[in-house]
């Protein structure tokens, strides 16, 4: 075999990586506790472009892995107009996908909000047009758990894992953990659901002084041709993705959803930073690649299907 021809087929297989990359599927690690229940820091995701469509690329701007090489993404990235091809699904409620924040950064959260419905948010219920969106099973709340004697209360915290412990009173026989309904236990004197805590340093995104992120709504969620009747609420989304000074009665570009993470009382989601537009979406997680932390391989979660 030649050198020319050794050469000619790896700037192919290049070729038809790169291609596959911007069109086909990407890979991404998953680096914060916002989504557990469902996801775990250190799970290595399959993401599926042709479920929504992937995007048109118009010029190398429009390349997501091209902008980490731009020093000081501008504000024209952020407004640059993406299409996208049809995909062979529609986005729908409880769907798990990646986004585009911020130029080059990405992130994995779950839909819950979708255009045109009209949202709230109670503690970390959410209602979409009065009636509950249903999480799936493994979602994680904070508990207050009062346990009866100290010698049930290390048994149940042999069980569960450190990560979801907020706080521990072996003389109270006290436990703050987040958890999912479902691993609750069975023999606690008293269990009791708590609000969620502002996270440090943070802003609820949605009329701050007058919401919060335990109590907010109800809010229309933008859908394209929806023209905005309450200026305050929908000013910075308006000026930040529609790239419009004018927030009385714009007439919004692009469809819109409200994001939250499964691990609600840790998730800085869009109760924190706001819809997030059709154009930044990148595509729906398919399954767990692998998944490794620092004890190694968690074989467990090998090719596990996401929901």
């Amino acid at each position: 075999m030649s050198t020319v021809t050794t050469v000619s087929k790896f700037l192919l297989l290049i070729t038809y990586t790169i291609i596959c990359k911007l069109y086909v599927f990407d890979i991404y690690q998953v680096n914060s506790s916002s989504m557990e229940g469902t996801l775990m820091k250190g799970d290595v995701l399959f993401i599926n472009k042709l479920a929504y469509g992937p995007q048109e690329i118009n010029s190398v701007d429009n390349i997501s892995w091209v902008k980490l090489f731009h020093k000081n993404p501008g504000e024209e990235q952020i407004c640059l107009a993406t299409n996208r091809k049809p995909g062979y699904t529609n986005i729908r409620r409880n769907d798990v996908f990646i986004y585009e924040l911020f130029p080059g950064y990405f992130v994995v959260k779950r839909c819950i909000g979708m255009p045109g419905e009209v949202l709230s948010i109670r503690n970390d219920t959410a209602l979409v047009n009065n009636r509950i969106v249903d999480f799936p099973a493994d979602n994680l709340s904070q508990y207050h758990i009062q346990f009866a004697d100290a010698a049930s209360m290390k048994k149940y915290l042999s069980t569960i894992s450190r990560s979801v412990i907020d706080s521990v009173n072996i003389e109270e026989k006290v436990l703050v953990a987040n958890l999912s309904p479902g691993s609750l236990p069975q023999k606690a004197w008293q269990v009791m659901r708590l609000p969620n805590k502002l996270l440090i340093g943070k802003t609820p995104y949605f009329l701050p002084g007058e919401w919060t992120i335990n109590r907010l709504g109800p809010l229309t969620v933008p859908y394209r041709g929806w023209a905005a009747s309450h200026d305050a609420l929908y000013r910075s989304t308006i000026a930040h993705w529609e790239c419009s000074g004018k927030s009385a009665g714009h007439v919004f570009k692009d469809n819109y959803y409200f994001m939250m993470g499964d691990n609600k009382p840790y998730s800085e989601d869009s109760r924190y930073l706001g819809f997030i537009p059709e154009k930044k979406i990148v595509g729906k997680v398919a399954f767990i690649l692998f998944s490794y932390n620092e004890k190694g391989f968690v074989w467990n979660r090998l090719f596990k299907n996401i929901l």
